[in-house]
Parts: C-alpha cells; structure tokens; sequence
C-alpha cells in the first residue's frame, strides 16, 4: 500500500476491529459514527495517536437510512457529536485537534432508498447545517 501515490483511507459501516485501523499504515478513517461512534472514542489512546501523527477521522454522523432520518434534527446530531468529542476531550484530546483533524460525511456509503433522492438531499443538508452549527462552537 505504500507504494500507491496519495492519502490512504478507508470507510468502515460497521464495527471492525478499532485498534488495528488506528494503527494501520491509514490516512484517512471514515467512521459510521452515528452507529459506532461510542466504541470509537472508547480507543483513546489509539484516537489519539492516529490524529497526532495526522490522521484525519471523517465522522459520519449523518444518517443515511430513511428510517433513521425522520428522528434526526441538525441539532440532535451536532449534540451527539459533541457526545463522543467530549468524551475525548474528558480524556485528554484538545478539541484544537480534534476540530483540525476531523471531517464531517454521512454515516454509510449507501445512500439509496425507495424515495429516490428525497433522502440523500436531506442527508446532505443535515451536513452542512452540522458543519454550520460546529463553527459557532
């Protein structure tokens, strides 16, 4: 993999093995932090190392599945963001980092559902709302 030009990364729907990706030859973690983000920010110590040697975590905190969107406000999601940051933060991650190293993206990389695009469209203006909401932080 080291022979490939560019960042690598890699997005992960479900909940793999934390350790081995903080830890891997990885650029880039895209997480499904909407589902998994609680047992992500469990590794500390491995979240930590991953973005101080610059790593960047892509948290998809967007949900994606129309069952799950219609529960979801801007707000909801930015609080359940600030959740799993805070508790970074309570173990010693400064948000500086954090703020630096972080990318905001939907939840799953399957974004089709019987309503066509109604879904997606939604999807993505929660993400700019919560990108929004983050910088009046």
């Amino acid at each position: 993999m080291s022979k490939l030009p560019g960042p690598k990364g890699i997005h992960l729907s479900g909940n793999p093995d934390w350790s081995f990706l903080l830890n891997a030859n990885l650029d880039i973690l895209s997480v499904d932090a909407f589902s998994w983000g609680h047992i992500l920010v469990r590794y500390v110590d491995e979240v930590k190392e991953f973005l101080g040697r610059g790593g960047i975590i892509s948290w998809g905190i967007i949900p994606t599945l129309t069952s799950e969107l219609g529960s979801e406000t801007a707000y909801s999601l930015t609080d359940r963001l600030l959740q799993l940051w805070e508790f970074l933060n309570q173990h010693g991650l400064d948000d500086d980092i954090l703020f630096d190293r972080s990318w905001l993206a939907p939840s799953r990389c399957c974004l089709s559902n019987g309503d066509g695009t109604a879904s997606i469209d939604h999807s993505y203006s929660l993400l700019r709302e919560v990108s929004q909401n983050l910088r009046m932080c």
